[in-house]
């Protein structure tokens, strides 16, 4: 295999793996969101009850968790446009312009643009 090629297998890699994470991180997500909607109930209920330390510990709970969704949601933006930028990269313009025969790269980025289609 030539040098260009392995670069651009080890550049596939790097953009499975980065699509991978990502729907591992919009997963991780959807778990905290679910939390914090669950902690919200439970202070409404503590609201209503009255049981003002309750409310403080779920507050507490609440900020914490709202946070941790604000990290991933972060993540989820800077990786995404990451993940763009590697893709048009891969979906560029890789026609040998001489002899118009799709190049190593073109061949390689086609096969991986199908793998990835199917995740």
């Amino acid at each position: 295999m030539s040098d260009s090629v392995v670069r651009l297998v080890h550049g596939d890699l790097h953009f499975l793996l980065g699509r991978i994470k990502l729907l591992s991180a919009f997963q991780q997500t959807r778990i905290i969101e679910s939390k914090i909607r669950e902690l919200e109930c439970r202070y409404q209920r503590a609201v209503r009850n009255g049981n003002k330390m309750y409310q403080y510990n779920l507050e507490l709970k609440i900020s914490t968790i709202t946070a941790a969704k604000e990290a991933f949601e972060y993540y989820i933006a800077q990786r995404t446009t990451e993940l763009e930028q590697d893709q048009v990269i891969i979906q560029g313009h890789l026609l040998n312009t001489e002899t118009d025969e799709p190049t190593d790269r073109e061949f390689y980025a086609a096969e991986f643009i199908e793998v990835g289609a199917q995740l």
